[in-house]
């Protein structure tokens, strides 16, 4: 004899969705059974500072399912103030990004630059500079129909060629998606980064390449996490 108690159950055969929504009378009395069938699901599985496993589940629930579970109401839509204040934050947040992305292309310089730090012709620069950047020693950022190479990745003492670490830096980075855009490349160059104690990545290297590199492969780490 089944010692279910039904609260609620609906079917759909087409879809092969449906709930059950039940009590169970050999339980205790203080919990509810739910059954669900055919819908999309994901888990993570992460641990806490006391060592214990915690456990996320994510259910995605059509809308006309989660009014029959009673989760949201028949007319539930998202307040206009919501959707107001949503777009709000993407345009500041977007301006973020156009500040950022000046604040890295500030700390670039065009071929001309260079030329007159090196001493050579514009020319023989930028022939340099393309030779360096196809060999993957180099990258460069296009803004407003104009190039702009890192001049921290050159060192001085030796005629403002690459700094060894930075083709080793850009071997790692562009096995991330979001660090092949160049732009963004150039951002995180010149942020504080907490891998090198709040330090600038573009400031370490004549100081310290071997410490760089290493926070160039926790930038890729850091990344694959967040997208597991």
């Amino acid at each position: 004899m089944s010692t279910r108690c039904t609260i609620r159950d609906a079917r759909d055969e087409a879809s092969g969705r449906g709930f059950h929504l039940y009590e169970d009378l050999a339980e205790n009395g203080n919990c509810v059974m739910l059954e669900l069938e055919g819908f999309t699901f994901e888990t993570s599985v992460s641990f806490a500072s006391s060592g214990d496993f915690e456990t996320r589940v994510l259910l995605r629930i059509p809308k006309r399912w989660a009014r029959k579970l009673g989760l949201i109401g028949e007319e539930a839509q998202t307040p206009p103030d919501s959707r107001k204040a949503g777009a709000d934050s993407r345009e500041i947040m977007a301006g973020q990004e156009r500040e950022l992305r000046r604040a890295a292309v500030g700390e670039l310089r065009q071929a001309h630059d260079i030329a007159v730090l090196s001493g050579i012709s514009d020319e023989e620069m930028l022939r340099q500079l393309e030779q360096w950047k196809a060999e993957g020693r180099i990258f460069s950022v296009e803004e407003e129909g104009a190039e702009y190479f890192p001049l921290y990745a050159l060192d001085p003492q030796a005629g403002y060629r690459p700094y060894p670490a930075m083709a080793e830096v850009l071997r790692i980075m562009v096995q991330g998606e979001t660090w092949r855009n160049r732009s963004s490349l150039a951002c995180w160059f010149i942020g504080a980064n907490s891998f090198l104690d709040d330090l600038r990545p573009q400031d370490m290297f004549a100081s310290d390449p071997e410490w760089l590199i290493e926070a160039a492969a926790d930038a890729i780490e850091t990344e694959r996490d967040r997208r597991a």
